[in-house]
């Protein structure tokens, strides 16, 4: 009896592990989750970063360019 006591209670704290074990991985999952969005914001971020930059050259560029006067005949 006390054996079968012992192995009841053993399978329990087993049971009890596997289930906490397993809420941590879901958590882990939810984590690894977040993680992958939050890269695709920030590489979303970056590319923007880089067409406003290129828009701003391209302005700037074309003002430049306007702000220039000739000098002799051409």
């Amino acid at each position: 009896m006390r054996r079968f006591f012992r192995r009841f209670t053993g399978y329990k704290t087993l049971e009890e592990q596997l289930q906490q074990l397993e809420a941590r991985v879901v958590e882990l999952e939810k984590m690894v989750d977040e993680r992958e969005s939050l890269w695709l914001f920030i590489d979303e971020m970056r590319a923007q970063e880089v067409e406003a930059q290129k828009v701003m050259q391209e302005e700037l560029e074309k003002v430049i360019i306007r702000s220039f006067t000739p000098q002799g005949d051409a």
